[in-house]
């Protein structure tokens, strides 16, 4: 229970403090204790790095109300940029999750980057968690996995 907990709170850590590496703690995780619950422990990982996110999108999300950043999208060619990439996203779902979960899972786009545009762009925040979740889940599985994997390989 202590090792989920850890890495529930060490993947919100890691979601909102760049320099804090998920990927780093769950490979040492992965490869330090043997019978790791790998389901459990993505899991954990999963929910806490998609915890931050959110935090990622609603702060982006309200810093749109800014004075000054709305003085800035009030110029012509912020306002045209911003209202072209929204109706990308409204006409194109399918494109936004497959772009979302491309970050979510294999890390390209950067998901912090993703997290603060899906915010700005007011992305819907349900199809934003449940896309961050799987990925974020399918990823660190691998990573687990691939962890244990090459240990029970090496001992």
């Amino acid at each position: 229970m202590k090792l989920i907990l850890t890495t529930l709170v060490v993947a919100l850590g890691s979601a909102l403090l760049p320099f804090v590496n998920i990927e780093v703690y769950l490979a040492g995780v992965g490869a330090a204790i043997r019978h790791v619950g790998v389901w459990e422990v993505a899991a954990a990982a999963a929910i806490g790095q998609t915890t931050g996110k959110v935090v990622l999108y609603y702060a982006a999300d309200w810093a749109m109300r800014l004075p000054w950043i709305r003085r800035k999208m009030a110029s012509p060619k912020w306002a045209r940029s911003y209202e072209r990439w929204q109706t990308w996203i409204d006409e194109h779902p399918g494109g936004t999750v497959a772009l979302l979960f491309a970050s979510a899972s294999a890390g390209f786009p950067p998901l912090y980057v993703m997290a603060v545009l899906a915010g700005q762009l007011r992305v819907n925040i349900w199809m934003f968690v449940s896309t961050c979740l799987v990925g974020r889940y399918i990823r660190f599985l691998v990573l687990l996995g691939a962890a244990d994997w090459i240990v029970v390989r090496l001992s």
